[in-house]
């Protein structure tokens, strides 16, 4: 279950995983818009075995440097 803290888009494609947005089926392999607040949700696989999520960044988002983070 993942609940999003901002508004964004959201695309599901693999297997079938029974996915649902705010308890509702979702559809797969389309872009959905998710608002803040929504939950996602998978249930066990219908068909398949791998599922894939992609979520949308905004632009400006940058990576953070760990290995700089973590110099002795």
């Amino acid at each position: 279950m993942l609940r999003f803290t901002t508004n964004t888009f959201v695309a599901i494609t693999g297997g079938d995983f029974r996915p649902t947005l705010d308890g509702q089926p979702a559809p797969m392999y389309t872009a959905l818009a998710v608002h803040r607040g929504s939950v996602l949700a998978f249930g066990a696989p219908k068909t398949g075995m791998y599922g894939y999520l992609a979520i949308a960044a905004a632009a400006s988002t940058r990576p953070k440097s760990w290995a700089a983070a973590q110099r002795t």
